[in-house]
């Protein structure tokens, strides 16, 4: 059974591969550098309060120095994956019953990274909640305003969200 308001964190640096491509430009939809408040291009906009999420942590993440976080739909995908399979199959973890960790998950949907990390959160209604409680945690807030990401994407299901870092190759 899930309790409301439990929240995990999980920072994992992934090993560089050996036959890694070279690094590719982030797509055309990345938050412009000087706009980090108002700009967020292709976030899922069947959901506000992913929306809403998103656009508060790049403002959080703005007053503590850090560059603002781009959407990357891929992430966002397997975070509305992974969230579903949670809620279908009533477990709470980062890892799967199986086994699956976050990094197993993101090289099974083909999205390369160099770091990743991933929070979770069951309970709360809205993404200001959602952030509120995050910021209000040590790891999970760490997590966030982490400097070596770059990417984003989140996920909610039954009332679990995730929320997915990268760091890409």
């Amino acid at each position: 059974m899930l309790r409301p308001l439990i929240v995990l964190a999980l920072l994992l640096a992934a090993p560089p591969a050996k036959d890694a491509a070279p690094a590719q430009p982030p797509p055309p939809h990345v938050v412009a550098p000087d706009d980090t408040t108002t700009a967020l291009p292709d976030v899922d906009p069947g959901d506000p309060e992913i929306r809403s999420l998103i656009m508060g942590l790049n403002r959080e993440r703005h007053a503590a120095g850090c560059t603002p976080l781009a959407w990357d739909p891929a992430l966002a995908r397997e975070a509305r994956r992974y969230s579903r399979d949670m809620a279908e199959r009533g477990f709470f973890d980062h890892v799967t019953p199986a086994g699956a960790n976050l990094l197993d998950r993101l090289r099974s949907a083909g999205i390369k990274f160099r770091a990743a990390s991933e929070n979770l959160a069951a309970g709360q209604r809205t993404g200001d909640q959602v952030l509120t409680y995050w910021m209000g945690n040590r790891s999970e807030r760490g997590n966030l305003l982490n400097k070596q990401f770059t990417r984003v994407g989140v996920g909610r299901a039954g009332g679990i969200w995730t929320l997915m870092l990268v760091r890409p190759h």
